[in-house]
């Protein structure tokens, strides 16, 4: 019974695993059938973007195979590709915008697969909105934008409406804002200030100010400009006269000679309103020009004034009378050099000899300009005297009225000629300029002496503590060149000595006057001061007033006029040793000296006896200073005397020698007919090849 019932449980399971594989067999056939017949449906694969759609195999009839069906017996299978699904557009139009955020997109191909997608956002610029897929800025009815000041004051746009806001956006001219924000019509005021609010002036002066009206509120109205309380003999201008604030005139003073003295405050009334200006007017200084301010004149001539020119027809001349271009009051003189030229308005004026004067006035220039290549005597636009090289500093280019002053002394002369000048000796210019208020005043009288004068800057005066004992010094220095040459320079006239302010060419400059320049004064007076000194250039210079004759012994080399002018400084320095003992000139390495000293220790140690002692014969390289040592060692020998004659015998001599060498030659035939003795040998040894008397 047991084997039967595994048995049978045998056969189940043989069935059930039979059955199986039959099942399996039939259903694998049919897969089999079933590809072979059926065309394979592509997968569907998201195409990367960017990538080109492949054409899918044509289609066959049933029972047909493919080229895919075909084997191929020992080649590699190509690549299978399979169909792409079409892309669908994202947007529809090219170009249609849509408002996204506060931006806009637009549809378009921006990957080049012929779909149309949306481009990213682009926003819109502060204070506009997107709206049908544009930006629109935001406005208020009247177009203003938002958080804008309309312009109708006070309106402001704020989200869109229009409202007050005087505040931020202010009122219309002549109305006020209000704490609401509104504004109202307001009624007219301005301030009224004066700046500035004082000044000074002398009798017979000008002066000016600027009355200023400034608008503070309503609609603006015409002002009228008037003074009053003035003292006597004053008057008041404005220009302009009456103006519409905000403005402002200038108000000029002018006082005469006649205006007393004293602090005034002046009314000055603008419209209804009033301020004050406090004017002082102090003791006037007497001009001593004719119609210094240019007020009066007919067709283009000034009176008083006349012209002056080193070309008549490179300038013109003209009187400016309509008040256009002055400093004050309505006249002017004008000068325009349209070609290089020397310039001048001219006037000759009544002085007392031997004084001070500051001349002095206001320059206005327009384009000057040096035409000769810049020297010592370039000077623009200037102001100067017809009496010795002596001017203002000048002023170049263009510049607004400036003061330009000069200081001189007279000399024995009761008149000089003063210039307002564009040019100067030497300086030929080109420009326009214009001259007014100028002045010429006379200040404390210089030192001075029995033969000499002394003239210097106001504020150099004081330097000098003993300047009666310098100028005692300085006449008899003047006494003994005058007993050397038996000559009188300058007809008897004293001899002025005169500081200025302009570089005159040298540290001194020979003339009646001469020129010291400012530069080298107060260290001078100082010396003279401290250490008794004569001072060696102001007698260089005093010497060179003697030279008369000098043609027929001065010429070139070692007997140029600066050996005769130290020549003769050595007689001086021996005759003032006597009575001056203590009298010093400044030697370089050994300082301060006594004048006796220095002509042996300078020419002549320093100089001559060096030349001596070389041998030397090359006089035509010999120095000035070497001729001048040796001339006084042939003093040591022969005294003053000869020399002194020799001076006074050239008054009788005819015509000058033509040459050098002639000169010397004749110069030592004098001295030795006044010596009595021939000193050719001297000359020779020296290295002159002159012959004997």
């Amino acid at each position: 019974m047991e084997n039967f019932k595994f048995y049978n449980r045998g056969q189940v399971l043989f069935g059930i695993i039979f059955t199986i594989v039959i099942v399996s067999l039939i259903s694998g056939g049919l897969y089999y059938y079933l590809e072979k017949k059926m065309p394979k449906m592509p997968e569907i694969i998201e195409k990367p973007v960017g990538e080109k759609t492949s054409t899918p195999p044509p289609e066959t009839s049933e029972g047909e195979l493919t080229e895919e069906e075909k084997i191929i017996p020992e080649k590699e299978p190509s690549e299978v590709h399979e169909p792409e699904v079409p892309c669908q557009s994202e947007c529809s139009q090219t170009g249609l915008k849509k408002c996204s955020n506060n931006g806009y997109q637009t549809c378009g191909n921006y990957d080049e697969d012929n779909c149309s997608e949306w481009s990213s956002i682009i926003n819109c610029p502060s204070n506009n909105i997107c709206q049908d897929g544009k930006c629109i800025q935001r406005e208020c009815a009247d177009g203003t934008s938002y958080s804008q000041c309309s312009t109708t004051k006070p309106k402001y746009c704020n989200n869109g409406s229009l409202i007050n806001k005087c505040s931020a956006c202010g009122c219309p001219s002549g109305q006020q804002c209000q704490g609401d924000e509104s504004c109202i019509v307001s009624s007219f005021n301005f301030n009224l200030s004066v700046n500035p609010a004082s000044g000074s002036t002398t009798q017979g002066g000008t002066i000016s100010t600027a009355v200023n009206a400034t608008l503070s509120s309503g609609i603006p109205q015409s002002v009228t400009f008037s003074a009053s309380n003035l003292p006597a003999s004053t008057s008041a201008s404005f220009n302009p006269s009456s103006c519409i604030p905000s403005c402002s005139s200038i108000m000029t003073i002018t006082t005469s000679s006649t205006t007393p003295t004293g602090t005034y405050p002046i009314t000055i009334t603008v419209g209804s309103k009033e301020t004050i200006y406090n004017l002082t007017v102090t003791g006037g200084i007497t001009s001593l020009l004719l119609n210094p301010g240019f007020e009066n004149g007919s067709g283009n001539m000034p009176t008083s004034w006349q012209k002056d020119y080193w070309s008549v027809t490179r300038s013109t001349w003209n009187w400016i009378s309509d008040g256009s271009t002055v400093k004050s009051g309505m006249g002017a003189a004008k000068i325009t050099s349209s070609q290089p030229n020397d310039a001048a308005w001219l006037q000759n004026v009544s002085v007392d000899p031997y004084s001070s004067y500051l001349f002095k006035g206001w320059i206005k220039a327009e384009n000057v300009t040096l035409a000769d290549p810049p020297n010592g005597f370039s000077t623009g636009a200037n102001l100067s005297v017809h009496l010795s090289l002596n001017r203002s500093p000048g002023i170049w280019g263009t510049q607004n009225w400036t003061e330009e002053s000069l200081f001189f002394c007279s000399i024995a002369s009761s008149s000089v000629k003063v210039a307002a000048r564009i040019g100067y000796n030497w300086s030929l210019t080109t420009g326009t300029v214009y001259f007014d208020d100028i002045s010429l005043e006379k200040l404390d009288p210089p030192f001075i002496g029995q033969k000499t004068v002394l003239c210097f800057l106001p504020e150099h005066r004081s330097i000098l503590t003993n300047p009666s004992g310098w100028l005692q010094k300085l006449d008899a220095a003047y006494s003994a060149l005058q007993d050397l040459t038996g000559q009188i320079p300058y007809d008897g006239n004293k001899v002025v000595t005169q500081e200025v302010v302009s570089y005159p060419g040298g540290e001194l400059i020979a003339g009646n006057p001469t020129l010291w320049y400012t530069n080298y004064v107060p260290n001078t007076l100082q010396q003279v001061n401290n250490y008794n000194y004569l001072g060696f250039g102001q007698v260089h210079e005093l010497s060179h007033a003697f030279d008369f004759y000098g043609s027929h012994y001065a010429g070139n080399g070692p007997i140029n006029p600066e050996h005769w002018a130290n020549f003769k400084l050595t007689y001086v320095a021996d005759i003032l040793s006597a009575t001056y003992p203590t009298a010093t000139f400044s030697h370089p390495t050994q300082g301060f000296i006594p004048i006796g000293d220095f002509p042996y220790e300078y020419f002549v140690v320093r100089y001559a006896q060096p030349w001596i002692d070389s041998g030397r014969t090359d006089w035509q390289n010999m120095s000035n200073d070497v001729y001048t040592g040796l001339l006084y060692l042939l003093k040591e020998d022969i005294g003053w005397e000869p020399f002194k004659q020799t001076f006074r015998d050239y008054a009788s001599v005819g015509s000058p020698p033509a040459t050098d060498l002639e000169k010397v030659e004749l110069f030592a035939h004098l001295l030795s007919a006044n010596a009595g003795v021939d000193v050719t040998p001297y000359f020779q040894g020296w290295g002159f090849p002159i012959l004997p008397p």
